[in-house]
């Protein structure tokens, strides 16, 4: 299944892939903003993955002003975010949501942020707490992102709390963003 090319907003959850709901893509929305890009138009949370739901794919998605996370990920595995402007826009506005990026948690594991090359990666900044928060989750790959800034890499756009937060016995991967 492919979601794409929509607007999405004023939504308690914008995107949420359930009950084993496996290998979708979501790709191409904009989820929380406003057609523009300008504004927000929140829903609570942008995109919700949980209960089971493995091997989906976020890609080039305009995600921001949600109430709570831009992306949530809870006892889901192997998905994977790619390209995705999480917090901002390609022109670096102030598009946060209201607690973190991403929050990954539960017993998840395998997931991926970013990617294997800098093509990959997803530019995350502005939200109110983490850019990324990591609960849990085992195996965690963050590799090739923007984080705290525009894409670039130029202009300060930090997340409120922390560019990575990582708690409760996680295994990280990372390597240096591009």
């Amino acid at each position: 299944n492919m979601i794409d090319l929509l607007c999405i907003t004023h939504g308690l959850i914008g995107v949420e892939l359930t009950s084993d709901a496996n290998s979708n893509r979501i790709i191409g929305n904009i989820i929380g903003l406003n057609p523009n890009l300008s504004g927000v138009s929140g829903n609570t949370t942008g995109i919700r993955i949980y209960d089971g739901s493995d091997s989906n794919t976020i890609i080039n998605n305009y995600i921001g002003g949600n109430s709570t996370y831009g992306v949530e990920i809870l006892d889901s595995n192997d998905n994977s975010l790619r390209n995705n402007y999480i917090g901002t826009n390609d022109t670096s506005t102030t598009l946060g949501n209201g607690l973190d990026g991403i929050f990954i948690h539960g017993t998840s594991t395998g997931n991926t942020v970013g990617g294997v090359s800098e093509d990959d990666y997803n530019v995350i900044s502005s939200n109110g707490h983490n850019g990324i928060w990591i609960n849990g989750a085992a195996t965690t790959a963050v590799a090739y992102n923007r984080i705290g800034t525009n894409r670039l890499g130029s202009s300060d756009k930090g997340n409120t709390w922390n560019g990575i937060y990582v708690s409760a016995g996680c295994l990280l991967y990372t390597s240096p963003s591009p």
